[in-house]
């Protein structure tokens, strides 16, 4: 989910207080908006199957869950503006990155001569980079 033009103003409503507290101790809006996004898109996912009342709570190692329904299981991810969560019956996970621009000196300095020379002469040199990178 995109959140770089969220009304958090109007949002509020459907955050939690301690979601709510701890995105007003973020200093940049960019990060109060990932914040307050993941638990939108999480409030939404939930409420896709039927779960309308989360209790949130982190275990030790400030992992959150929810309280209320201990065979749900949840994983959240973000990257400059957007937010991304999974939902399960079983532990899940989810990583989304931004994926910038390449820098081709970069490529030269880290792959061997024919990966480089492949890379630079691809048509899809991101695509060349990132297949090698990964």
């Amino acid at each position: 989910m995109d959140v770089s033009e969220l009304d958090c103003n109007k949002l509020q409503s459907s955050l939690s207080k301690k979601r709510i507290k701890k995105s007003q101790r973020y200093v940049h809006q960019k990060d109060r908006y990932l914040s307050i996004g993941v638990e939108i898109l999480l409030n939404h996912a939930l409420g896709e199957i039927g779960i309308f009342d989360p209790l949130y709570d982190t275990d030790q190692y400030g992992k959150p869950f929810l309280k209320n329904y201990s065979d749900v299981f949840f994983n959240l991810s973000h990257s400059e503006e957007y937010v991304a969560c999974a939902v399960s019956n079983s532990p899940v996970g989810v990583d989304i990155e931004h994926i910038q621009d390449i820098d081709l000196n970069v490529a030269k300095n880290y792959f061997y001569g024919s990966e480089y020379q492949y890379i630079i002469n691809n048509r899809d040199k991101k695509k060349a980079f990132l297949n090698y990178g990964s």
